[in-house]
């Protein structure tokens, strides 16, 4: 090889290793997610603290669960999966993980009522996302709830039998 090809593999190859450093390093850190949630405690006779606290954590669990549901949606079509609106539901809510978890009262404008709020701190952890693992359980509670609802169906044929009978 004469001068003038070791200065051109040289070349390609400086410029093949710049390419190769310069391209980004998908790193899925975790992602801390932040929700909250509040429910009024009505007049009710079945409405108490107790159940103020739990609607209020339901609708911050849900708005959490949400926020995850955008991050696991990238994160799953960086990884080449596909997911439904309905997969990444499942998904989401399955790989939170609550890390701290407040309930604050607050009396309602109306100086007759409270509030509780439930404020929720979470970490998606893509490393402990194992999407296959949450789709085949997800396919088996589809089985099944199939399976309960053909069940009924059957038992219904039947009570209607020994109605006609």
């Amino acid at each position: 090889m004469d001068k003038k090809s070791y200065v051109v593999a040289g070349a390609i190859f400086i410029n093949a290793l710049a390419f190769f450093l310069s391209a980004p390093i998908v790193d899925a850190a975790p992602q801390n997610i932040e929700a909250t949630g509040e429910y009024l405690i009505g007049d009710g006779p079945d409405e108490n603290i107790n159940t103020a606290k739990e609607r209020a954590r339901t609708e911050a669990m849900r708005a959490a669960a949400e926020k995850a549901g955008v991050y696991v949606e990238s994160y799953s079509k960086t990884k080449g999966q596909a997911l439904t609106a309905d997969d990444i539901r499942v998904v989401s809510a399955q790989v939170l993980s609550i890390q701290k978890e407040e309930f604050l009262p607050k009396i309602a404008s109306d100086q007759k009522h409270i509030i509780w709020i439930c404020t929720i701190k979470a970490t998606v952890d893509p490393d402990n996302i194992n999407l296959e693992k949450i789709m085949q359980d997800k396919k088996a509670v589809e089985r099944a709830a199939a399976l309960e609802k053909r069940i009924l169906e059957l038992q219904n044929e039947n009570n209607q039998g020994e109605l006609s009978s």
